[in-house]
C-alpha cells in the first residue's frame, strides 16, 4: 500500500512496556488510539524487557506525538520506546 497516498506516510516502531495482569486490556485499547491522523497498524507481542511491538503510521510528527500520548495514558502502560522509520528496503524476490 502507498502510505503516502492516504497521508499516513510516516511510521515508527513503538515498544511497549506494561503491567502483566493488565497487558491484554492494553493491547485491546491500542487500536483504539487510533485516529484519522495516526493508526496502529501492527501489534505483536514480544518476548524480553519489551510486552509489545507496534508498527504505527501517522500523517505528521505531531499526529505521532499525539498517538504516543494517547497509548501511554492508556491503564497500565508504564513506558515507550519510538523508533521512526527513515527508509524501507524490501527483501529480493526470487522466482
Amino acid at each position: 500500500m502507498d502510505w503516502s497516498a492516504v497521508d499516513l506516510g510516516l511510521c515508527a516502531f513503538v515498544s511497549v512496556q506494561a503491567d502483566h495482569d493488565q497487558l491484554a486490556k492494553v493491547i485491546d485499547r491500542l487500536f483504539a488510539a487510533s485516529t484519522d491522523e495516526a493508526m496502529v497498524e501492527e501489534c505483536h507481542r514480544v518476548t524480553g524487557q519489551w510486552c509489545a511491538l507496534l508498527k504505527v503510521r501517522a500523517a505528521s510528527s505531531l499526529a505521532l506525538q499525539q498517538l504516543l500520548d494517547d497509548i501511554m495514558s492508556l491503564e497500565g502502560v508504564r513506558q515507550l520506546v519510538t523508533t521512526i522509520v527513515l527508509s524501507s528496503v524490501e527483501a529480493a524476490r526470487t522466482s
